[in-house]
């Protein structure tokens, strides 16, 4: 994680914080998927277009996206990982997605 990323996240929410934190440990995801899921979580800034579609929710285009650059050893997991420790404000609709994507110059 970057400096600029790291003073971010100390003024993030508990539950940006958390969930950051447990990304640290959780599955096997590729660095870039990693990656990926920190500079949305913290910056707000928009991931490629595997992960973005799994952030909405559409499998459809997940796996239209998919490339051996970006994606993780598991769907599900990545899936499980959003379930369990990603706040719902963040993930689960195009609607959520864009509305957190939007707020990322506050």
């Amino acid at each position: 994680m970057t400096a600029v990323l790291s003073r971010q996240l100390a003024t993030s929410t508990p539950a940006i914080r958390r969930a950051v934190n447990n990304l640290r440990t959780w599955g096997s995801f590729s660095p870039g998927v990693h990656a990926a899921l920190e500079r949305y979580l913290i910056a707000r800034r928009a991931p490629g277009g595997f992960l973005l579609a799994v952030l909405r929710n559409d499998l459809t285009q997940a796996v239209l996206c998919r490339n051996e650059e970006t994606e993780c050893d598991s769907l599900d997991e990545l899936v499980q990982w959003l379930w369990f420790y990603a706040p719902d404000e963040v993930w689960g609709t195009f609607d959520k997605v864009e509305a957190w994507l939007a707020r990322g110059g506050e």
